[in-house]
C-alpha cells in the first residue's frame, strides 16, 4: 500500500511537501489493484486498521462484480476481521484512555 514499508511516499496534490500515507479509499484501492491479479476471489484477513481498509472495501464490491468483475472492486470469497478498528473509528475509545489516564496514555502513544 503506497506510504506503507518501502512503498513511495506519495504527496498531496496542490501541497508542497506535504506527505499524506492515503484515504481508507485509496488504501481500498491499492488492495483491489492487488486482489485484480489473482486468478480466483481471495479471502482478506486483516487485523487494527486493515480491519476498517478491508471494511471500506467491501463497501465498493457489489454483487455485480461477483458475476462480471466490474462496478466496483474486484470480489473476495471472504473476509476475517481481527481486532478492527470499527468503521465509526476509535477516538471515543482513544478519549476515554486518555481521561482514565493521560501519563500512561502519553507513554503509550509516544
Amino acid at each position: 500500500m503506497r506510504g506503507q514499508g518501502k512503498s513511495d511516499i506519495p504527496v498531496e496534490p496542490g501541497a508542497f511537501d506535504k506527505v499524506v500515507a492515503g484515504t481508507l479509499d485509496s488504501h481500498a484501492k491499492d488492495i483491489a489493484d492487488l486482489i485484480g491479479m489473482f486468478p480466483v476471489p481471495p479471502v482478506i484477513v486483516a487485523h487494527s486498521f486493515g480491519g476498517l481498509i478491508a471494511m471500506s472495501y467491501i463497501l465498493n464490491t457489489s454483487p455485480t462484480n461477483a458475476s462480471n468483475g466490474s462496478d466496483g472492486h474486484p470480489p473476495i470469497s471472504g473476509v476475517a476481521l481481527l481486532s478492527s478498528v470499527p468503521p465509526s473509528g476509535n477516538k471515543f475509545l482513544v478519549k476515554r484512555y486518555f481521561q482514565k489516564d493521560i501519563m500512561l496514555s502519553i507513554k503509550v502513544t509516544w
